[in-house]
């Protein structure tokens, strides 16, 4: 070894900061403060009477070695976001031992049911990432339209109307990792980190930092499923499930690459299948309590897809599970439940949009051009202007829409004739399903059921500010009676119909449910805590209180404290602060540039 010259300069000068150091402290113990910056080295020495002598110390240590930065050694925060995911599946086969790392979790951290209302993707993921309900976030259905412009747009980040979890990591300086999640297009400009999005509402394939996707595909072995992926809810096919897998495979390995390429304090990954496969595949997982005529073979291939990807999942979370200075959070939006052949199924759900402007046009409200889907706006005078699960039509009003047609004069007139309309569209042949209705709490209120007859299809009517007219499809029957219900007739205008030549309704063997999951492990939460009545605006303020930032102060949610160490609770005070948000735009995204494969694959679209 060489041996080191003794530098006597830098000596001299340590010895004399250590002794003014000393000095100051002696003579002005009663009088001053001294602030050490563990971080970066710097103490800031200001006398009490400061504005009476004008004088003050400040000395910086420059030598990073001696105060390495810490932050990004590992995550500090992961968040593994699963779609669907459900109790109904996973405590089962905790008690089997086939999950054992969900397991670990139960056992090392707290974990419970998690409220999500509405239990709508939109709606549920963006209140986990706000701490706020739709009313202040602003999100509440796949698509809008604006009132001045015709055509449907897709939601995206843009729309948000308060500020979320990740933009207030990023203002405090903490680097944020963003993979897969819903409605985070387009990607946000971090100060540091990374945004992915997920691709169901994107016009492109941009990230941020631009480029990143070719990135990982350069330096991870990225896999393409070369066969048909076509996502059919009557016929599931190998190849639909394979390419999922495939596409689910493809995330877990970029999430180490990402990791240590930009090191993260919050990090997500969002994974999407357990919600669409759960949807489709549910019916061979339990082929005895469905009235789907399922054959041997169909059993034999599917029955294991549910539980197969948990076990992916559970392999998947090992890493983060084990790591004691990380803390966890794994979450679903919403819950899933198989539908019994005496459950009562609804229309409310499940019916694809442009399909409303066929009604219009059966009414003669509505025209097209040349026999097309073409909508012939000098003629038109109301149109559908809802999203997939907010309903509603709007007029073609003059000074409004850019071809309106209808005089402001009619404008009332016109909204209680689709009123009216719409409440005198009847089955024709509806006797066998009146018994079911006071069965069907969960779906419709208490007071429309004393207004509208069973035989009505559309309930809770209303003139709104916008849509014009809202409206519900709440005609519901028991499960097992689904398969002829689009067969049924009505009667529209004085003419006969059948109920499937407006409205498209898929059968799903398994729904959502309210109640979703929420894993909760790290230094600083209890364990084996089961946590009662949390909701999903609860997670960032949270988070916000374990990374020791202010909660904000117009958030729904509270601080699951019933999750936290009382030494914690302690020493760490819950503070609040405004945050705001400005500069809230729209990015047009027309419903025909975005991924409508997958949303046909979530159940919304048909």
């Amino acid at each position: 070894m060489k041996k080191r010259r003794l530098n006597i300069k830098k000596m001299f000068s340590l010895i004399l900061i250590v002794f003014l150091i000393l000095i100051s402290s002696f003579y002005y113990s009663k009088k001053n403060i001294f602030n050490i910056n563990a971080t970066t080295g710097e103490i800031n020495f200001t006398p009490e009477d400061a504005d009476e002598g004008n004088y003050s110390i400040n000395i910086s240590v420059t030598d990073n070695a001696a105060f390495p930065r810490t932050d990004y050694e590992n995550p500090k925060i992961v968040i593994i976001t699963l779609d669907g995911a459900t109790w109904n599946v996973i405590e089962p086969m905790v008690k089997k031992g086939e999950l054992p790392n969900f397991a670990k979790l139960m056992n090392e951290g707290a974990y419970g049911g998690f409220l999500c209302q509405p239990p709508v993707s939109p709606q549920s993921w963006t209140s986990i990432a706000t701490g706020v309900y739709e009313d202040k976030h602003g999100i509440n259905d796949f698509y809008i339209t604006l009132p001045e412009n015709t055509e449907m747009i897709a939601t995206n980040r843009l729309i948000i109307k308060t500020k979320t979890l990740w933009e207030i990591v990023d203002e405090n300086n903490k680097r944020v990792g963003l993979l897969n999640w819903l409605i985070t297009w387009p990607p946000q400009k971090f100060k540091e980190g990374f945004v992915i999005p997920n691709n169901w509402l994107t016009k492109d394939n941009s990230t941020y930092p631009p480029n990143l996707r070719e990135e990982i595909e350069n330096n991870v072995d990225i896999k393409r499923f070369e066969g048909n992926s076509s996502f059919s809810w009557d016929e599931p096919s190998d190849d639909y499930f394979e390419s999922e897998m495939i596409e689910t495979d493809n995330l877990i390995k970029t999430v180490p690459y990402l990791l240590k390429k930009y090191n993260p304090y919050l990090f997500s990954v969002g994974f999407y299948f357990t919600n669409q496969g759960q949807h489709l595949f549910w019916k061979y997982m339990e082929p005895q309590l469905h009235c789907f005529n399922v054959t041997k073979e169909e059993i034999e291939k599917f029955d294991d897809v549910i539980p197969f990807f948990y076990r992916k999942i559970d392999n998947f979370i090992e890493k983060f599970v084990q790591d004691e200075d990380v803390t966890l959070f794994v979450l679903s939006d919403h819950g899933m439940g198989r539908l019994d052949p005496d459950e009562i199924a609804c229309l409310d759900y499940g019916t694809f949009i442009r399909e409303y402007d066929d009604l219009l046009n059966l009414m003669g409200l509505l025209y097209y051009k040349n026999n097309s889907k073409d909508i012939d706006w000098i003629r038109t005078k109301a149109y559908y202007c809802g999203g997939i699960l907010e309903k509603g039509f709007c007029i073609n009003l003059k000074g409004r829409n850019p071809k309106g047609i209808v005089e402001y004069e009619e404008f009332e007139t016109l909204k209680t004739e689709i009123k009216n309309k719409l409440q005198n569209i009847i089955f024709l042949d509806e006797n066998e399903s009146l018994d079911v209705w006071h069965r069907i709490n969960n779906r419709c209120q208490e007071e429309e059921l004393g207004i509208f007859p069973t035989a009505k299809i559309f309930s809770n009517v209303n003139k709104d500010d916008y849509p014009d007219v809202t409206f519900n499809i709440h005609y519901c029957v028991e499960y097992k009676d689904t398969k002829n219900l689009l067969k049924k007739k009505i009667l529209i205008d004085n003419k006969i119909y059948e109920l499937g030549d407006f409205i498209k309704w898929g059968g799903i063997s398994a729904d959502h449910e309210e109640e979703g999951i929420l894993f909760m492990k790290g230094p600083n939460l209890k364990k084996d805590v089961l946590i009662e009545n949390a909701k999903n605006i609860d997670i960032t303020p949270t988070i916000l209180y374990l990374m020791g930032l202010p909660v904000g102060e117009n958030m729904d949610g509270r601080v699951l404290t019933e999750a936290i160490n009382e030494e914690y609770l302690k020493r760490n005070r819950i503070e609040y602060k405004e945050y705001t948000k400005e500069n809230i735009t729209t990015e047009v995204i027309s419903s025909e540039q975005v991924n409508i494969e997958k949303l046909k694959a979530l159940g919304y679209l048909s």
